[in-house]
This record gives C-alpha cells, sequence and structure tokens, in this order.
C-alpha cells in the first residue's frame, strides 16, 4: 500500500513538472497547452515546421502576424527571412528579424490606437536605431539549445509519466486479482484412518 502512495506521489510531481516545463516552452511557441497571451497585444508564439516558414507569431485569431516570407506596406525592400529573437512588455512586441538580404531589423508591433477595431501598428526599424531595447523582456531563439532542453525534458517526463501510470494499474490489478483468489484447500489426514 505504501508503494502505491510513493507511485502516486511520483505521479503528482511529475505533471506539476511537466506543467512548469510546458509554460516555459509556451516562450519558443512549444507550449501543448497555450493558456496565456504574451502581453496585452495577444499574441502568442507559434512553432511550426520549417518546411511551412518555421517561427511566427500569432493574433487572437489565430492569423499570423510576422514569420518567414512577410512583408508589410510602406516597407517592401524587408522581406522577414528568419525571426532570430523577440522582446515584449505589457503594450509592445519587438521581434529581431533577418531579413532576405541578411540585414538585422525590429518590427515593432503596438496596439494600433487610431482605428476604432483592434488592430496592430507595425514598424520596422534598423537595428541599431530602435530605442527601448533594455526596456523589454528578451526571448533569444538563434541558440535553441535552452528551447530544445525543456521540450526534451517535457517528452522524457510524458513518457515516465505513462511508465508510473501503467506500473500503478498493474498493481492495483494485481491487488484485486490476489483478493479474488481462493485459498489453497489443505487436505487433512487423520491418524486414525490408517
Amino acid at each position: 500500500m505504501k508503494l502505491n502512495r510513493y507511485v502516486f506521489i511520483a505521479i503528482l510531481a511529475i505533471i506539476l513538472t511537466f506543467f512548469y516545463l510546458d509554460g516555459k516552452l509556451f516562450y519558443y511557441g512549444k507550449s501543448s497547452f497555450n493558456f496565456r497571451d504574451l502581453n496585452a497585444l495577444q499574441v502568442k508564439p507559434k512553432s511550426i515546421p520549417e518546411f511551412e516558414g518555421g517561427f511566427c507569431f500569432i493574433d487572437n485569431s489565430g492569423f499570423e502576424i510576422i514569420g518567414r516570407g512577410f512583408k508589410y506596406k510602406g516597407y517592401d525592400t524587408v522581406e522577414v527571412n528568419t525571426i532570430l529573437g523577440y522582446g515584449y512588455n505589457i503594450d509592445e512586441l519587438a521581434v529581431l528579424i533577418e531579413s532576405t538580404d541578411n540585414r538585422q531589423y525590429y518590427a515593432k508591433f503596438i496596439d494600433n490606437k487610431v482605428e476604432a477595431k483592434k488592430s496592430l501598428a507595425v514598424e520596422i526599424i534598423n537595428q541599431d536605431e530602435y530605442i527601448g531595447v533594455d526596456n523589454l523582456e528578451w526571448v533569444d531563439l538563434s541558440s535553441t539549445g535552452q528551447g530544445k532542453a525543456f521540450e526534451l525534458t517535457r517528452n522524457y517526463l510524458v513518457l515516465l509519466l505513462v511508465v508510473m501510470f501503467l506500473i500503478l494499474i498493474f498493481r492495483i490489478m494485481r491487488k484485486k486479482d490476489d483478493k479474488n483468489k481462493k485459498p489453497p484447500v489443505r487436505l487433512r489426514l487423520n491418524k486414525n484412518n490408517t
């Protein structure tokens, strides 16, 4: 009975660790449970396979707002090739991009207060001209080591969780089988009957 309790506690610890790691993976666009938005702009990072464009950001309707191949009106010479990282605070998103001509820019997204409906305004800024970089919390996507480590650990935890559940189910089933078994019948030989 004690072993079942320890297995249950281990399963609970694995589930809590899984949700913690999944929350960290949100910033790399690889979260299984996207329960939140990045900021008040209601955008979320999303990681898709490279042949479909790779890392991008989506709005609250599920539409991509930036990703590989994007061009913006007024900035026709800048085409997004790679997203290297991004910074955010409560009302701003700055995405460090590399264009197809291998130059780096910031794509700055803010709430468009001019239009009545909820929309985003984008401004493309040269990398060395952006003011306010230090006021943002940054996520580096150029070195994917940390995101990969979180992802691998989360996936191994899922595997361990499945194994722990199987062990617990096996132990419970075995205990039920032991209760249903009849005790062996013992024959008593009487010494007087010989």
